[in-house]
């Protein structure tokens, strides 16, 4: 390479020995290795000299000193280039893989480097006969044993030397295997760098090039995913995070050392390392010392280190959370229970005839307390499996189903329903009944002999409900905890639940998360009590309380989270929920000149009871004026755009399609760099309002036109109500789809699409950047589909806001949906599909470089030669749309 050629011997082209049978090679991603002989067939380009240092991942491992593997080369010998490299290398290199059970012999490898072209070269059997033992690699390179010439005799990048101009005659190696030879040509170019000498030819770079399939198409580098990315254990126990290393192709690297690290945690600075396997899988197990997070990392060592993505492993004390859990009175569907420690979220799933009578059926899970205990939760979610199914938090002396207890519970339609049973064996009573429905805030609390519920709207201030105070002799210890009953002893109810406490204390809700980077979080005007705000990555949800007297008069009382904002744009945020503090509280979008409370401002704030206030003070200490009021309350989009000093209001229901609010547009000089984010006022001296807002934007452009992309077809399949949409911005690459419908499963599906034609083998790919609630259920992803009937075969991978990702195939026209794997996972997530003639398979990936395929993924199903290949989009939920952002999208 550069200037190292010039000492290059030149030498005479010598004939094949042998008229060699040629296999011709098939270019496709993620291919089976090419074999000869038994032997599997992988190509690289190795080179660590002169000053283009490689990317540590391009240079080829396995390589000398791995396991399992015979190397049959050596360094550049005498080699200034080299400096105090320990290994010196610039070569093409082959390895050979035995995965028989029998020795295989090789009588002789040649390489034929472009021999029909002037300058062109030979190979002819440097490494003369050897055998490859079953289970293990041979690989070679330059400087054979036997054969080792005062020059660089597998430089094969450079014949014919010094052209720039890449060569469409490819390199053939050629293997003589028991007397007969068999030729497979590396069509990809690997052992030819690309088709020419690219550490010389401009813009000279490195040449290294990691192992792939002979003629398999792949990237140069290699790639290094450890999953999975997040899970908890007990502390005490084991866990295994598994290294998957691949080639550009997508092929397994085995016989490759990896080195683990847990990098922080308590476990921090624990180390290991194991060989990939065949699948290029190695894993690491590890047992948490304590409670806490660990975070862990996985590397390969070649010229240097490259790493994996961090994973994260959160460890639980259970021995001091001290839960236990059991279904109570028999129920025929047996209850369960789960813990997610990284949102604190149970999911419980109860059956039974009901807690009522003299007798219970129930799933309980709870913790023992003495007496004057209680229990508290934020009841998220609840199946309607009856109106008067139940899910709440209960008090209770034992676990005989005729115990008794106090509790409080959310149904599906019966409201909040307060209750207890004084005696064993006694008749429950209903001791209070208010109006209510999940999501709701209830705590039960023993003070005394005395048990009161309280409720909450934002789990920070909580009131005692009317009439629920009742005396009681439960005795001491209690049981104390969450409980869940379906009132239908045929079904399973499941409940979700959050911010659970077991005590004797108040329930305190979960200390803020700081501010993102970037954002600035405070209350403005001193509002009491104080707000807060947390803020969830992962699915990018803001929760903030506001407490304050209102956004108005001559200074403002509420909670604020910004960016500067400079420039024209927009500020752009779907607010999903809002409790009523008041009915003129407020939460929306507000662009202002500082963070003094009598600050001008422009801001469109929605209201449980009032509709949307699109409002302005004009400077500062003026009194504000509402400039605009339509009708409309939660969950809504809202909008601002900046041009200059003049500000306009928007509003829409899926995030997708935008209306400007009539008399909204205003002209108010806020100066040239501005405050711009999320308010939050009670509109209640004394009280928070709790608001959830997600689909944040700042400073973004106006959305584009809902039209579709040149080559692209856009449009409703199955005729889902309301329609779907999409807008496409060219300068991000970045999708927006609304879509609605019942759902993509059964016999005929309900969802928006945006697909193009596709023929041939190939990939799909997209990152799913972001995916409203429409329902747990709600799918978006890559599809490729026969045809735009309702009922067409097709095959998917899509991820849900609650059920992971499904990969899922309908065989045939009008056959029955078949869900062929769900593992885990939300968005973000980048998705891909890979197509090689009727079989499909699905990967993952956290960064749309490291790609993993979904186990259990890979099916069979005829969809025809000429396909539709895109993204699709449905709500799960008739008459409402999910809206989903989609980036990186290649077909092809």
């Amino acid at each position: 390479m550069g200037a190292m050629r010039r000492w290059l011997v030149a030498l005479p082209l010598l004939p094949l020995l042998v008229t060699p049978a040629v296999v011709s090679m098939t270019t496709h991603a993620a291919g089976a290795a090419k074999s000869a002989g038994g032997l599997s067939v992988f190509v690289a380009y190795a080179e660590d000299k002169e000053f283009k240092a490689p990317d540590p991942a391009t240079f080829p491992v396995p390589w000398a000193g791995a396991p399992n593997t015979i190397f049959l080369g050596g360094t550049v010998p005498g080699q200034t280039a080299c400096g105090t490299l320990t290994n010196c290398y610039d070569a093409g290199a082959i390895r050979l893989d035995n995965n028989g059970s029998t020795a295989v012999t090789v009588g002789g490898v040649s390489v034929d480097d472009h021999s029909l072209i002037p300058g062109g070269k030979v190979f002819n059997n440097l490494w003369g006969s050897f055998t490859v033992p079953p289970g293990k690699s041979v690989i070679l390179t330059e400087n054979p044993p036997g054969n080792n010439p005062p020059y660089d005799n597998f430089d094969t990048s450079s014949y014919p030397n010094g052209n720039c101009t890449p060569l469409a005659v490819a390199p053939t190696v050629t293997l003589t295997i028991a007397g007969v030879p068999t030729t497979l040509t590396d069509s990809t170019h690997v052992l030819d760098s690309g088709g020419i000498d690219t550490g010389s030819c401009p813009p000279a770079h490195n040449e290294s090039l990691q192992w792939r399939p002979i003629g398999v198409a792949g990237s140069p580098a290699a790639t290094l995913a450890l999953g999975p990315a997040m899970q908890s254990a007990f502390a005490g126990q084991q866990v295994t995070e598994t290294a998957t290393l691949l080639d550009g192709s997508r092929t397994g690297l085995h016989n490759a050392t990896v080195n683990f690290k847990v990098v922080s945690g308590p476990d921090a600075g624990l180390m290991g390392s194991s060989s990939t396997d065949g699948d290029g899988h190695a894993t690491f197990t590890l047992a948490g010392a304590s409670e806490g997070e660990d975070v862990v990392v996985a590397s390969v060592t070649t010229v240097g280190s490259f790493a994996s993505n961090l994973t994260h492993v959160m460890w639980v004390d259970g021995a001091s959370a001290g839960w236990s859990a059991a279904d109570i009175g028999n129920p025929t569907t047996e209850g369960s229970q789960s813990f997610d420690p990284s949102s604190g979220t149970w999911t419980v799933q109860g059956s039974g005839s009901d807690i009522g009578g003299t007798t219970d059926q129930f799933h309980f899970v709870w913790q023992t307390l003495p007496d004057g205990a209680g229990a508290a939760a934020r009841v998220t979610s609840q199946t309607d499996t009856d109106p008067s199914a139940k899910a709440g938090v209960m008090v209770r002396a034992t676990m005989d189903p005729s115990s008794p207890y106090y509790a409080a519970f959310v149904t599906p339609g019966d409201g909040i329903v307060i209750q207890d049973r004084a005696t064993q064996g006694g008749t429950t009573t209903t001791v209070a009944n208010p109006a209510g429905a999940a999501p709701a805030y209830l705590w039960v609390r023993g003070s005394g002999g005395t048990f009161t519920t309280f409720e909450s709207n934002d789990g920070y201030t909580w009131d005692p409900v009317a009439g629920s105070a009742v005396t009681l002799n439960l005795g001491s210890p209690l049981l104390a905890g969450l409980a869940v009953t379906s009132h239908d002893g045929a079904l399973s109810s499941s409940a979700t639940m959050d911010s659970v406490v077991a005590g004797t204390s108040a329930p305190a809700p979960l200390p803020p998360i700081p501010c993102p980077t970037a954002w600035t979080c405070a209350d403005i005007g001193s509002p009491a009590p104080a707000g807060a705000q947390s803020f969830d990555p992962n699915s990018g949800t803001w929760t903030i309380a506001g407490g304050g007297s209102d956004i108005s008069g001559t200074a403002d009382q509420f909670h604020y989270a910004w960016q500067s904002f400079s420039g024209d744009g927009t500020v752009s945020a779907q607010v999903v929920s809002q409790t009523t503090s008041s009915s003129q509280a407020k939460a929306g979008i507000m662009l202002r000149a500082s963070a003094d409370p009598s600050a001008a401002n422009y801001a469109v704030l929605v209201t449980p009871g009032a509709g949307i206030k699109v409002q302005v003070r004009s400077a500062q200490g003026a009194t504000t004026t509402k400039v605009a009021n339509p009708a409309g309350t939660v969950p809504t989009y809202l909008e601002v755009t900046r041009s200059g000093n003049t500000f306009t209001a928007f509003t829409s229901p899926d995030g997708v399609s935008w209306t400007p609010i009539a008399g909204s547009t205003a002209t108010v000089d806020l100066g040239t760099t501005i405050l711009a984010g999320l308010a939050v006022t009670s509109h209640n001296t004394g009280t928070l309002s709790t608001v959830t807002m997600d689909a944040v934007s700042i400073g973004m452009s106006a959305p584009p036109p809902p039209t579709c992309p040149t080559a692209w077809t856009c449009a409703d399949i199955g005729s889902p109500a309301p329609a779907g949409a999409q807008s496409f911005d060219p300068n991000s690459g970045t999708w927006t789809i609304a879509g609605g419908g019942s759902d993509i499963s059964g016999t005929a599906d309900q969802f928006h699409y945006a697909w193009q034609s596709f023929s041939g083998d190939g990939t799909v790919s997209a990152q799913v950047v972001s995916q409203t609630t429409s329902s747990s259920q709600a799918k978006a992803g890559i599809m490729l589909r026969a045809s735009a009937d309702p009922s067409a075969a097709n095959y998917a991978v899509l991820v849900t806001p609650g059920a992971g990702i499904k990969v899922q195939v309908r065989s045939a026209q009008g056959a029955t949906t078949t869900k062929v794997a769900n593992p885990a996972g939300t968005v973000p997530t980048y998705l891909e599909v890979t197509r090689s003639g009727n079989t499909f398979t699905a990967f993952t990936s956290p960064d749309g470089v490291s790609w993993t395929p979904i186990a259990g993924s890979t099916a069979t199903v005829d969809l025809g030669t000429t396909i539709l290949a895109g993204l699709a989009v449905t709500s799960h939920n008739t008459g409402t749309l999910s809206t989903v952002t989609m980036d990186a999208v290649s077909i092809g």
